[in-house]
């Protein structure tokens, strides 16, 4: 049988994909911190992806198929672990990819683009403006450099209706502990529903393998910050009423780095059969 390495195997992106990816494959789940709920079919294994000899040993041992990395530091990290994690981790796997020709999958993000030339192509060249979107960035030409099976998936917000995504769930804790939170309305992305998503790694990882380049995988529905965060607010049972909560909207014009508008064309995923609705379809077939 398929075997398959999966990065990033205690975040939030792999609660979900773990147990997909079990249906086509024996997987293997590496992460640094050891996962929350541990899935049955999954063989986890400790790694730290910025120890490069170890990590070019356990992969070069383990000669996956097929390789999800799904592993990132996301914003909120200093910028010298994103670059380890985004950046130089990346072009270590990318490389062990191409010395085995494993499928390589590399989840990346909206924020490659600087949000002034919006929709952007499946295959528009990535301009960041931050340190988050230029590791990333890094990340993504290593992998296309270094494996020529390598996809390059551009992915944005990720929600779920099971489990709450971080960024929900942080504004949840402000409105708890009595703090104002300010929402931006005028920061434009597609968060993408996290089964969906998973469906598509696991169509690219699988079945579609000669799908090389760059692929955007983003919902359908065009929000705003602020439209987002009510939305998921509201499905988690926290009140968006100002007599019960102080929320306030604001403009992000005037903060340095933060790309206001990421949304993306569907043409590639479409062409393919992907299905990526919007929230409010998720939200109203839940």
């Amino acid at each position: 049988m398929t075997t398959a390495l999966v990065t990033g195997a205690s975040g939030y992106l792999a609660h979900r994909l773990l147990p997909i990816v079990a249906g086509h494959a024996n997987v293997i789940g590496v992460c640094r911190q050891p996962p929350i709920g541990n899935v049955d079919a999954v063989r986890y294994l400790p790694l730290d992806l910025t120890d490069r000899a170890a990590t070019h040993s356990t992969i070069r041992r383990l000669n996956p198929d097929v390789i999800i990395h799904a592993a990132a530091a996301n914003p909120g990290h200093d910028e010298s672990t994103m670059w380890a994690v985004n950046s130089e981790a990346t072009k270590s796997i990318a490389g062990i990819a191409g010395e085995l020709n494993s499928r390589l999958v590399f989840i990346s993000t909206d924020i490659v683009h600087c949000g002034q030339h919006a929709p952007y192509a499946d295959d528009a060249p990535a301009k960041p403006i931050n340190a988050y979107g230029q590791s990333k960035a890094a990340g993504e030409a290593t992998v296309l450099a270094s494996c020529n099976r390598a996809i390059v998936t551009r992915t944005s917000l990720i929600y779920g209706l099971e489990h709450i995504d971080r960024g929900t769930a942080g504004f949840r804790k402000t409105l708890e502990a009595g703090n104002e939170l300010t929402l931006f309305d005028d920061v434009l992305r597609q968060p993408v529903w996290i089964d969906s998503l998973c469906n598509a790694i696991c169509l690219l990882a699988f079945d579609r393998t000669d799908e090389t380049g760059t692929i955007n995988l983003v919902g359908n529905q065009v929000l705003s910050r602020a439209d987002f965060a009510l939305k998921m607010l509201r499905h988690w049972k926290v009140s968006t009423d100002n007599s019960t909560n102080n929320i306030k909207l604001a403009s992000a014009r005037s903060i340095e780095g933060l790309p206001l508008d990421c949304t993306m064309h569907l043409h590639r995923a479409r062409g393919l059969g992907i299905q990526l609705p919007g929230v409010d379809s998720v939200l109203a077939a839940a």
